[in-house]
């Protein structure tokens, strides 16, 4: 059984309900995919201790997918860490995300592994291609478990995606503004559900959506619409996804 949990599954702009992105894989080796927000805070809450977050892959480096860092490598410094961590991404969000924790002066008694990846590829069991949104934005996919990053809909994301068990997919904008979608290289509702059809997923989980979006309305009108009928959530925080 493997556990997926949404630590932070909003847009930028954080609501009651969900925060900056970032999402945990509970694996042997636990995989954060993003770290937007108080990740920190958020695993503990989950019961995870913050020394046993081994690789986080990062989709760009916009504020709201990255800005937990610095906060938890420093909570789990002082929470006792002295195994390495793995950070990975893009060049360019790779030589952002290094500045940035470089700004603060850390001591730490761990290791910060970068690396930097580009194009398509695979690195420790996480596969990963550019797609369409902003400075080498990136999707991963981590066996059966795809997640897209901030992007508009493109043939990348689909191939990566193609059969997966559950397409983790940002909707940022309700299906009436396309065209603020494509001018800000984003997806709406109905562009995340017709990439779950044509990629064959199992099931969608709808996140990064801005607070006036009506998700609940918007599934439902997207599934008529598309005629799909797979399982469409749009988690809060802290919910979870369980696979076999």
């Amino acid at each position: 059984m493997k556990e997926i949990i949404f630590l932070g599954a909003g847009w930028a702009v954080p609501t009651k309900e969900r925060g900056s992105t970032s999402i945990l894989i509970k694996t042997n080796k636990n995989i954060l995919l993003d770290c937007g927000g108080n990740v920190a805070q958020k695993l503990v809450k989950t019961d995870t201790p913050l020394t046993e977050i081994h690789q986080i892959y990062l989709t760009h480096a916009h504020t709201d997918h990255i800005d937990g860092l610095p906060g938890l490598l420093h909570a789990s410094w002082l929470s006792g860490r002295e195994n390495d961590i793995n950070i990975v991404g893009s060049p360019k969000t790779i030589g952002k995300t290094r500045n940035i924790i470089k700004s603060y002066e850390f001591d730490f008694p761990f290791n910060i592994n970068y690396k930097e990846i580009e194009g398509k590829g695979s690195i420790n069991d996480v596969q990963y291609t550019e797609v369409e949104h902003k400075d080498q934005s990136l999707a991963y996919r981590h066996k059966d478990i795809t997640y897209s990053g901030d992007t508009k809909p493109c043939d990348n994301l689909q191939k990566l995606a193609m059969n997966t068990e559950l397409l983790i997919h940002e909707a940022t904008f309700p299906s009436t503004q396309q065209k603020k979608a494509i001018e800000t290289r984003h997806s709406t509702v109905k562009d995340a559900v017709k990439t779950a059809k044509q990629t064959k997923a199992n099931k969608l989980a709808l996140i990064h959506h801005k607070p006036e979006v009506k998700i609940n309305q918007e599934i439902k009108e997207a599934k008529k619409t598309i005629d799909i009928d797979i399982d469409i959530t749009a988690p809060r925080d802290l919910d979870k996804i369980q696979l076999n």
